[in-house]
């Protein structure tokens, strides 16, 4: 018997996230959201987000990097 499925990507990546994986890739054309959902996963769940671009590399959302 097949075990019940989980519904949404939301719920899906809650589960992966709170299972303490590591780290956690996606490779996606939707990137507004998949950083979304990155973003209110980690909310759900109180943890710390980080995102990683070449012209600023690795950084905490929602940080104020360069800002005033």
């Amino acid at each position: 018997m097949a075990s019940p499925l989980i519904p949404d990507p939301l719920t899906r990546l809650k589960v992966l996230l709170d299972s303490s994986t590591p780290i956690v890739a996606m490779e996606t054309v939707e990137e507004v959201r998949a950083v979304r959902l990155v973003r209110a996963a980690c909310a759900a769940l109180n943890l710390a987000a980080f995102e990683w671009t070449i012209a600023s590399g690795l950084v905490r959302c929602g940080s104020d990097v360069g800002g005033s």
